[in-house]
């Protein structure tokens, strides 16, 4: 019997149909070879991230049971990123789909990430999202990275430590509202969530998303 490990992933989209991409992209990672999807958190909006001025991000993240290797796990779903269109022309542009694998935060997966990645070639120097200087390849310095976006032999990839604002996952799903898209049911992220986390996040974009989402709540009442 195969030994199976849990990981989690982000999947995004914010190209053509967001959440069709992302329905799809979720049953394409169950139909891996020993690999489960266990749970699947409310889908939420988010603003990009740096590059060209484009749309928001619908996102999710999963949690999965694999006996794939870190290295295969990349490779597929990189695979499944190229199945939906994914083109890595421009550096932070937008993106039919794009997954992230998250390690748990334990000291021991920073250092076989860090290890991981001086292998795949990511340079000895990247800015994170808070503008400072950190070496990829050092397991202290990923430790406390918010956001890295790396260049390396395998493509572009990203090292996300936490979203700003987001609550425990128990927490985020428990506020969830369940709403019906096309006719399938979708939990997505609670109003004061969504608003927490643009709070933190402090973007301009995001300050003028709430003030526009606190007067829509308004209204309704």
């Amino acid at each position: 019997m195969s030994v199976r490990a849990r990981a989690v992933l982000s999947v995004g989209s914010n190209l053509g149909d967001r959440l069709g991409t992302l329905q799809g992209c979720v049953q394409a990672i169950g139909r891996l070879p020993d690999t489960d999807v266990l749970a699947i958190s409310p889908v939420y909006q988010t603003a990009p991230v740096g590059g060209p001025p484009q749309p928001d991000y619908l996102n999710a993240v999963l949690l999965v049971a694999t006996a794939q290797s870190p290295r295969d796990l990349l490779h597929a779903t990189q695979r499944i990123e190229a199945a939906y269109g994914r083109v890595r022309a421009e550096r932070f542009g937008p993106r039919t789909l794009d997954v992230d694998i998250i390690p748990a935060p334990e000291d021991s997966n920073f250092q076989r990430l860090a290890d991981a990645l001086d292998e795949l070639g990511a340079p000895p120097t990247a800015v994170d999202s808070s503008f400072r200087d950190l070496d990829p390849r050092d397991s202290f310095d990923l430790a406390r990275a918010r956001i890295l976006k790396l260049a390396t032999t395998a493509g572009d990839l990203d090292v996300l430590n936490s979203a700003l604002g987001a609550p425990p996952y128990a927490d985020l799903r428990g506020r969830a509202v369940e709403v019906e898209v096309r006719g399938t049911p979708v939990r997505v992220a609670s109003l004061d969530d969504v608003i927490s986390m643009k709070r933190a996040s402090g973007r301009p974009r995001d300050l003028r998303d709430i003030a526009d989402l606190t007067e829509s709540d308004t209204r309704s009442d």
